[in-house]
């Protein structure tokens, strides 16, 4: 929807509806999966995730992990990881 990205998010995308063991099954059978790519998309997708949160009038539930990952400074290292 939004044009050409990294193939992780296709990834990310499809494992995000699938249980953790067809995850796994899926990831091996798609084959090398690009960290740099992974790593990026790990901190977009958490920033995206709040940008869509913060602009309900409620704070979702399925936003919370990504609030989680501001409040522990998990997002913080993996920024640093990228840069």
């Amino acid at each position: 929807m939004l044009g050409i990205g990294f193939r992780y998010n296709d990834v990310r995308n499809v494992c995000s509806s699938l249980s953790d063991e067809a995850s796994k099954i899926f990831i091996k059978e798609y084959g090398r999966i690009n960290q740099e790519e992974k790593d990026i998309d790990d901190v977009i997708s958490t920033l995206v995730s709040l940008a869509q949160a913060c602009e309900r009038d409620i704070f979702p539930k399925w936003a919370q992990e990504a609030l989680d990952k501001v409040n522990n400074g998990k997002l913080y290292n993996e920024i640093l990881k990228i840069l």
